[in-house]
């Protein structure tokens, strides 16, 4: 690469940008490619979300990257995101491996859910291959394989069915409810 192409910094460096800013210990950035590496703490904050890393490698005109043990949290769904490896293959799809993902806030969160690797489309579906729901640190539940919805926005649709028995009454009973997103401003479930 041409070295007039090539923009270094190093030591405590901050780059502000519309919505957000990214502080490392060191950022290259290659012009005629759009690639950027930042290395060492790696700090990046867009609107709410926030990005930590040991190292960060990424295209500003495509908006995909990798992050190294990195550290994500998304504030639209209060997701807490943790990865070895957090690769993001486009606009809302990311992949991870050996990943955690909570709603709780601090360091010991009282649940979790752990795998081997996690894809994830937001406001799509994730699937999760090797997953263990923790509670605190002891693992209550293997899954081997898990599809869920990583929906942001309200859509209408069945949700997680609601099981009973009871001996003197009508002995078992399912109860499957379904969300109506009426409006922006409305809504309904009914069983």
């Amino acid at each position: 690469a041409d070295v007039q192409d090539i923009v270094s910094a190093a030591g405590k460096v901050l780059i502000t940008f519309t919505g957000g800013s990214l502080k490392a210990d060191a950022v290259t950035l290659y012009r005629t490619t759009n690639k950027a590496i930042a290395e060492g703490n790696v700090h990046i904050l867009s609107d709410q979300d926030v990005l930590e890393g040991d190292r960060v490698d990424f295209d500003i005109t495509a908006k995909t990257g990798t992050v190294d043990n990195g550290k994500m949290f998304a504030s639209r769904n209060h997701f807490y995101i943790k990865g070895e490896k957090i690769e993001k293959r486009g606009e809302a799809d990311y992949r991870l491996e050996n990943a955690t993902v909570t709603t709780c806030d601090g360091d010991a969160p009282d649940w979790r859910l752990a795998g081997r690797e996690l894809d994830v489309t937001v406001d799509g579906y994730g699937t999760l291959k090797g997953g263990r729901f923790l509670v605190r640190d002891l693992p209550v539940l293997y899954v081997p394989y898990l599809i869920f919805p990583a929906k942001t926005t309200r859509q209408s649709g069945l949700l997680f069915p609601r099981l009973s028995y009871s001996r003197d009454k009508n002995g078992l009973d399912v109860e499957v409810p379904f969300f109506w997103a009426v409006s922006e401003s409305a809504d309904a479930t009914i069983s």
